[in-house]
C-alpha cells in the first residue's frame, strides 16, 4: 500500500512549497500525477491509501484548515479525516455504528468525516466539493 499525501495549505511557509509555485492545486495535481504514473503501476504496490485526496476534498467544507502549521495535519479534524481514510482503506470497515473518535466532534462530524473519506476512497484522482453534502 502507498500513502498518498495532501497539498500543503495554500498560505503555507515549508520551503518545499516554491517547487509548486506556492499553488495547492498545482501540489495536489503534482501528487495524483506522480502516484498515477509511479506508484500505481508499481507490481507490489496494490492500493494507494488517498489522504491526500480525502484532505483537499474536506478542504472544500472546512475550508484551509486543516493543518496547524501550513503542513502538518490539525488536531482533530485533519488528523481523524486522514486516520478515518486509512481505516476505511485497510479494513473496509463498517464505522456506521461507531462513535466520533474525539471529543470534539459530535455525530454531524464524524457522519461527514465519513463521507469525505469514502469519497476519496471510491475517486482517488477527483477532487470532489463536498460543501452541499
Amino acid at each position: 500500500m502507498f500513502h498518498m499525501t495532501w497539498a500543503y495549505q495554500q498560505d503555507s511557509k515549508h520551503g518545499g512549497f516554491a517547487f509548486y509555485d506556492h499553488s495547492q492545486e498545482k501540489m495536489i495535481e503534482g501528487i495524483h500525477d506522480a502516484v498515477k504514473s509511479v506508484v500505481s503501476s508499481h507490481p507490489r504496490i496494490k492500493k494507494v491509501i488517498p489522504t491526500g485526496t480525502a484532505i483537499q476534498n474536506a478542504r472544500t467544507v472546512y475550508g484551509d484548515v486543516l493543518t496547524r502549521d501550513g503542513f502538518h495535519l490539525s488536531l482533530p479534524i485533519g488528523r481523524v479525516i486522514a486516520a478515518t481514510t486509512w481505516f476505511l482503506s485497510l479494513v473496509q470497515g463498517d464505522l456506521s455504528i461507531s462513535k466520533p473518535p474525539a471529543e470534539e466532534l459530535d455525530e454531524f462530524e464524524w457522519t461527514r468525516i465519513k463521507a469525505i473519506a469514502r469519497q476519496a476512497i471510491e475517486h482517488p484522482f477527483d477532487i470532489t466539493d463536498l460543501s452541499e453534502s
